[in-house]
């Protein structure tokens, strides 16, 4: 294979180098642009063998199943997907499908941020100006969580009458 250079001046290729790339050179401890360039046609290779690769295990996973265990592998997935994201993904998705009322997303997203401020800043969770430690600050949440569930009770039960229809 052979290789055509660039425009060129007395041998030298000549193009200005962004700041960027001078920050990349730098900060992956890389000699120059030459390096720079490698490095990326090696994360493009990679890309492309790691894409190939799924089209493939993907064909191969659907060629050879029947459809129920299709099916089976179809809602692992999907359960496995949706557990992996965040709770305020998961809270965003409710929304966007309508399996939280705006009450029950507003609380919910309430209890997250609140439950954050524990997890990440090592701080006496509030709710609704109360501490969480306290019985009234307590039982505020627990009261309102309550509609929480009732909603996601009655998406449950929308979903097995759902599914009862299709049998």
């Amino acid at each position: 294979m052979t290789l055509k250079s660039t425009a060129s001046s007395g041998g030298f290729r000549v193009r200005n180098i962004h700041q960027l790339e001078r920050a990349l050179v730098k900060l992956y401890d890389l000699e120059d642009r030459d390096d720079l360039h490698r490095l990326a046609i090696f994360i493009l290779a990679h890309t492309l063998v790691d894409e190939l690769l799924s089209t493939a295990v993907i064909c191969n996973e659907l060629s050879a199943p029947s459809q129920q265990d299709l099916l089976h592998r179809l809602v692992a997935w999907v359960t496995n997907d949706v557990e992996r994201r965040h709770f305020s993904r998961r809270l965003d998705d409710a929304k966007r499908k309508r399996i939280l009322s705006a009450n029950s997303h507003r609380i919910a997203k309430t209890l997250n941020e609140s439950r954050n401020e524990f997890i990440h800043r090592h701080r006496i969770p509030l709710y609704k100006g109360k501490k969480i430690t306290t019985d009234e600050g307590l039982y505020n949440c627990l009261s309102e969580a309550i509609s929480i569930i009732e909603d996601l009770r009655k998406d449950a039960a929308r979903l097995q009458e759902s599914l009862n229809k299709m049998k």
